[in-house]
């Protein structure tokens, strides 16, 4: 087998594992929005899908990583599935969420990272 055969073959098996991680992101994050209780427009902001946001499937593939996982500390911190969707609506005052509510910040797709790094400090103090 030549060298240019292998490096398609690699290069289609890269494609095919992230097309099985785009799938399953995407079904974890439709639970998610029916957890949350979003609407279809919310949902796809949170993948990007908008005319502002042109994210790669890496993009929305790290985006919903963050978004899983502010899902975990957050549930995590809450005993009450309606004690998170309380919290997620209220105006916050913590850095990462400056006035806004959380879920708006979220929605708003940038610094997801601390948002998600915020709460795991919460977990830990």
């Amino acid at each position: 087998m030549n060298l240019m055969h292998q490096a398609v073959q690699t290069a289609n098996l890269q494609d095919d594992r992230q097309a099985v991680l785009m799938k399953a992101a995407l079904h974890a994050l439709g639970l998610l929005a029916e957890r949350w209780a979003l609407t279809r427009d919310a949902k796809a902001r949170l993948l990007g899908d908008n005319e502002h946001d042109h994210l790669t499937q890496h993009a929305r593939l790290e985006r919903v990583s963050h978004v899983l996982g502010i899902y975990r500390a957050a549930s995590a911190l809450f005993n009450h599935e309606s004690s998170l969707r309380q919290w997620l609506r209220a105006a916050n005052t913590a850095p990462p969420f400056a006035g806004s509510s959380p879920i708006d910040v979220i929605l708003r797709g940038r610094n997801l990272d601390e948002v998600r790094g915020y709460l795991e400090c919460q977990l830990v103090a």
